[in-house]
């Protein structure tokens, strides 16, 4: 299952552009990497640039949908909101922002400390482990 995110930054004054990110939007993984690696105005125009987001990569890389599509232009921040996702990250005012579930928008750097990273990973590693044991769709086809 993927936890989806949008990132939305403001490009000028009461303009903002948002992307979406399909899996790993949770604060511990794209949240921490927004604050390491996209914190100058060119690492966020390369967000924006990207089109729709798979993931965020742990050395700072995105990982592109294979189709990409134009960011979204907002005119107010609610309306970067209005999508079906888990978390809501926004630069505005010098600073990103994370919206999770509660509906709060609180400072990003103050809620990083605050998500539990090592459970969050421990799950990942173990469902990497798991499909890696599940047999193929081929092997499946011929069990049949």
């Amino acid at each position: 299952m993927s936890t989806h995110a949008t990132i939305t930054i403001e490009t000028a004054p009461g303009r903002f552009e948002t992307v979406g990110c399909h899996m790993h939007g949770y604060p511990a993984h794209t949240g921490r990497l927004l604050l390491a690696f996209f914190s100058t105005p060119e690492a966020r125009k390369r967000i924006l640039k990207s089109g729709g987001i798979a993931c965020l990569e742990d050395d700072g890389e995105i990982d592109r949908y294979r189709t990409r599509s134009r960011p979204e232009v907002n005119t107010c921040r609610q309306d970067a909101f209005n999508w079906l996702v888990d978390y809501c990250y926004l630069f505005t005012g010098g600073q990103w922002w994370l919206m999770g579930l509660d509906d709060k928008l609180l400072p990003l750097s103050h809620q990083i400390d605050k998500a539990p990273a090592h459970i969050i990973h421990e799950q990942g590693v173990r469902l990497r482990k798991l499909r890696r044991a599940l047999p193929s769709a081929e092997e499946r086809a011929a069990l049949n």
